[in-house]
């Protein structure tokens, strides 16, 4: 994200270069938290934002991390600014869980639940 001054007559940056923000709807990037995918919601603990409405995260930071699924998660615009602008860390410690570190030092744990949404039952009419 970069974060530039406005001119408000034609709201462009004025010198800074542009980059494209990663979010859900950002095509390629977007798909690879489709419907069955890994993270269905904001990975901050206890936070339920759908990841459609997420911003794309790299837990290791481009340009050492890549843009890769392993590497990105899905933060609301909220958590991922509280990731990239203050002393809060997140560490990945296995595929489904990642460990959130307060500026005080504090932890906090976000295990994924099983998000698979269940199967319809086999008694239901198929309309």
């Amino acid at each position: 994200m970069t974060i530039a001054p406005v001119d408000k007559e034609f709201g462009l940056s004025t010198g800074l270069r542009r980059r494209r923000r990663l979010s859900m709807a950002s095509g390629r990037i977007g798909g690879m938290f489709d419907s069955g995918a890994r993270d269905q919601r904001c990975r901050f603990p206890t936070c339920n934002a759908p990841a459609t409405d997420c911003d794309l995260d790299h837990l290791v930071p481009f340009p050492k991390g890549k843009t890769e699924p392993e590497n990105m998660q899905p933060l609301c615009r909220r958590h991922h600014r509280l990731k990239t602008h203050t002393t809060w860390r997140v560490e990945k410690l296995d595929d489904t869980t990642v460990l959130w570190i307060s500026r005080t030092g504090h932890s906090y744990l976000d295990p994924l639940e099983d998000q698979t949404p269940p199967p319809p039952p086999e008694d239901d009419p198929p309309f």
